[in-house]
């Protein structure tokens, strides 16, 4: 009977560190796919409309023969890019708009107020980061002040 109660204690202490390594992988491997998923993010950035043509040369190691023949075609398409993807902002827009007219009826007083706040902080954060992306152009960095 003595030798069950001393038991006891070795299995709680057992199951208890099996716990730990438990969470502790689980928040590893969290905090693994997040770091993957900002670097993935990050890359999957580059290769999106006209960035990924302005790399080619570079990426591809294209020949001074080559280039010319890229850099037409590229040109070329830039346009094309640009009006897809405004066309699809504009559409975005518009579905978003439709959508929110719906749910804001829904909405008690204060979550229309909180939906309204949380709608100017979004846009006051897109206005900030086009400032910086405006900034940072490289056209810009090289301008005199």
């Amino acid at each position: 009977m003595n030798e069950n109660l001393l038991k006891i204690p070795a299995v709680v202490v057992v199951t208890a560190v099996i716990i730990a390594g438990l969470v502790i992988a689980a928040f590893a491997g969290y905090t693994a796919g997040q770091t993957q998923g900002l670097a993935t993010a990050s890359r999957g950035h580059w290769f999106c409309d006209e960035t990924i043509l302005e790399h080619l040369p570079s990426t591809l190691s294209i020949t001074v023969d080559q280039l010319d023949h890229v850099q037409r075609i590229t040109d070329r398409a830039k346009p094309q890019l640009a009006a897809v993807r405004n066309d699809a902002k504009q559409k975005k827009q518009a579905i978003m708009d439709a959508t929110m007219s719906e749910i804001a009826p829904l909405l008690t007083p204060k979550q229309q107020k909180k939906l309204e706040d949380l709608q100017n902080v979004r846009q006051e954060e897109h206005r900030a980061k086009q400032k910086v992306r405006e900034t940072l152009k490289p056209s810009s960095l090289f301008q005199s002040q």
